[in-house]
């Protein structure tokens, strides 16, 4: 589930909780920054959304839940480092998946604080979010567990961070699409056994 820009979502307190036992595939789907998102948008619902996010919260904190969490985080426009500093201020053992497209005032500081506090993070989706550059790569690069990267329509990511993902000796795949500054001739010379595609294509 995720949450998208001006969205009308049919909000009860049965549609949220059920948030947390929705399933795709194997993977329990928490959106955590639900609450972030409806804290701006209808501060009527400040208390259901606010016991719907401390319940996501403790089952990605406690890594008991039976499937890996998954954080979809769409089109937030008003999202921040300081929106990151609230989610992320304790480490999150179940969450091992995060989608993060068209949140365009999340930086790298923001980025910082995600991968110190999700530290079994396997796969990760960035779109879209114009202030990132190479530095959340090569943080990336640096989470231990992390082997699937996604990147799109982000002209703050160049070569030398993707270089530096498929550099990590855990990487199997690292993808850019519509990344303009991400130049494929200078991504060819990475480590053998990692797929990197880089495509021209806009998002």
């Amino acid at each position: 589930m995720a949450v998208g820009r001006q969205a009308q979502l049919p909000l009860s307190i049965g549609w949220c909780l059920s948030l947390l036992h929705a399933r795709r595939g194997q993977q329990l789907v928490v959106t955590l920054l639900l609450w972030v998102w409806l804290m701006v948008a209808e501060t009527a619902f400040q208390p259901i959304c606010t016991a719907v996010y401390a319940a996501a919260m403790d089952a990605c904190l406690s890594g008991t839940t039976k499937h890996p969490c998954l954080l979809v985080c769409v089109a937030i426009l008003q999202l921040t480092d300081a929106g990151f500093a609230a989610v992320f201020s304790r480490t999150m053992p179940a969450l091992q998946h995060i989608t993060l497209a068209g949140c365009p005032a999340v930086t790298d500081g923001g980025m910082q604080l995600l991968t110190a506090s999700c530290r079994r993070l396997g796969n990760i989706s960035i779109s879209s979010c114009r202030l990132l550059t190479d530095k959340t790569l090569k943080r990336l690069a640096h989470c231990e567990h992390l082997t699937v990267v996604s990147l799109r329509a982000c002209r703050g990511f160049t070569a030398e961070g993707v270089l530096a993902l498929a550099a990590a000796p855990q990487m199997k795949a690292v993808t850019a699409t519509g990344c303009g500054n991400v130049q494929s001739s200078l991504c060819k010379n990475h480590r053998p056994g990692v797929k990197v595609k880089i495509s021209d294509a806009r998002a």
